[in-house]
């Protein structure tokens, strides 16, 4: 089952993917984002805090169908996030379409319960510059195609979940 959970910058898009997780038992977290200042290193530590130690950790950066692969077997899988995770793509001068291709490729038969943060990005305003227009557009696109093939698509505003899409399983029963 994929669930993507979306919505803008601080509005509860990761807790709230950690509070659904907090009911299972075997649970991994995919860590995308990568220390590249300080602001980000405190970001991190306090993910981890949030997270407690029942959560099993692998960093990805680039390749999510690998930490997804090697989740097999957990009960929850969640990426935070994919945000972060184009970003890494393009600081690394990685192929997004092939990457792109290869998660959604993966995710169309993907049997587990794996659960994507992401930013919605398509309610700002349009960056001035081409890097940033680039990367709101990569986003956007990512985050259609992942929704598209997505069992539970969930909106979240200032902490409140908003269902856009759902298969009615238990995944969704907020704690």
């Amino acid at each position: 089952m994929v669930t993507v959970i979306t919505g803008g910058v601080k509005s509860g898009k990761s807790s709230y993917a950690l509070s659904i997780g907090r009911e299972f038992k075997k649970k991994l977290f995919i860590a995308t984002a990568e220390p590249f200042d300080d602001e980000m290193k405190r970001k991190i530590k306090l993910h981890r805090s949030e997270r407690g130690r029942d959560w099993e950790l692998i960093e990805e950066p680039i390749s999510l169908v690998n930490g997804i692969k090697k989740g097999e077997g957990y009960d929850y899988i969640l990426v935070d996030c994919l945000t972060m995770w184009v970003n890494n793509l393009l600081h690394y001068n990685i192929d997004t379409d092939i990457a792109f291709s290869e998660l959604i490729g993966y995710l169309k038969s993907y049997r587990g319960n794996v659960v994507f943060v992401t930013n919605e990005v398509g309610l700002g305003v349009v960056p001035v510059d081409p890097v940033s227009r680039r990367y709101m557009n990569l986003l956007g696109v990512l985050n259609q195609n992942i929704a598209r093939l997505a069992d539970n698509l969930i909106f979240l505003v200032s902490g409140y979940p908003i269902y856009l899409k759902s298969d009615n399983s238990s995944i969704l029963e907020h704690p």
